[in-house]
């Protein structure tokens, strides 16, 4: 089944079909088709947590990714001196 996505009429029937076999995931699925970013942070408290600030989890990789540099220097940097240290 191709669609385009975002076609009204295919979110309505989605939203129709699911409304007859789960109410709560058609209620959902109408606030998500609505605003996706609302969605998101509604399936976050009824999960019990607090939706991340922006670009957190763009942060954390970014430090993720610094921290394995800096140790990929210094396993290099240490190699070397073993190297030019050695009899």
């Amino acid at each position: 089944m191709s669609r385009v996505p975002g076609d009204p009429q295919a979110l309505t029937e989605i939203e129709s079909h699911l409304a007859r076999s789960d109410p709560a995931l058609a209620a959902m699925f109408a606030v998500f088709a609505a605003d996706p970013t609302r969605a998101r942070s509604s399936v976050q408290k009824a999960q019990g947590r607090p939706p991340p600030p922006p670009f957190e989890e763009e942060r954390a990789r970014s430090i993720r990714v610094a921290v394995l540099v800096g140790l990929s220097i210094v396993v290099m940097v240490c190699t070397t001196m073993a190297i030019i240290t050695a009899p």
